[in-house]
């Protein structure tokens, strides 16, 4: 069993610095990370390749934590418009759970799934659902701590998971390949 496509983002911008995780820092996301979590929500059937909101089957997110509730934030405008809730139970470091979750219930088999997590998760939680983590902003294991700009896109193929790292070309400075 798996979903029809995965599709995983990072959290919106945060503020202070994007490498370094301090709770003075706030939990919160940046003007420019609520700016992304609209436009993600906006555009999001061209986004996620999908005809409408309603065709995004579920929306998980890290769970809150003492240091951030970016992911769920990043990702509340889409459920909203999805008319969908968030499932965020799992934590950042629950990664296998979640893809066990994912791939394991056959309530997901065919479905398209869109995850908000922590960019040091990330590469991770691809290789936790099958995938190879080597795509751009994904270098030696380590998403890139400043890329905010990204939609990693997981399809199962004859050959085994397919990860395929997409722009988003939402705000200014975004990349466009």
């Amino acid at each position: 069993m798996y979903p029809k496509v995965i599709y995983i983002v990072r959290h919106g911008e945060k503020p202070g610095e994007t490498h370094i995780e301090h709770i003075d820092d706030g939990v919160n996301l940046a003007p420019a990370g609520r700016t992304r979590a609209t436009g993600i929500a906006h555009h999001a059937p061209s986004l996620f390749s999908v005809k409408s909101h309603k065709k995004i089957n579920y929306v998980f997110a890290t769970a809150k934590s003492k240091m951030s509730v970016r992911p769920i934030e990043t990702i509340q405008p889409l459920a909203e418009f999805c008319k969908t809730k968030i499932n965020a139970k799992f934590r950042d470091e629950d990664f296998y759970k979640l893809a066990k979750e994912i791939t394991g219930k056959k309530k997901y088999d065919q479905s398209v799934v869109v995850i908000c997590w922590h960019h040091g998760k990330i590469p991770h939680l691809i290789e936790a659902l099958g995938g190879i983590a080597g795509v751009h902003p994904i270098e030696n294991g380590h998403w890139d701590d400043r890329v905010f700009d990204r939609v990693i896109r997981m399809t199962k193929t004859e050959n085994g998971i397919l990860v395929e790292s997409l722009p988003q070309r939402l705000l200014y400075g975004d990349s466009i390949l």
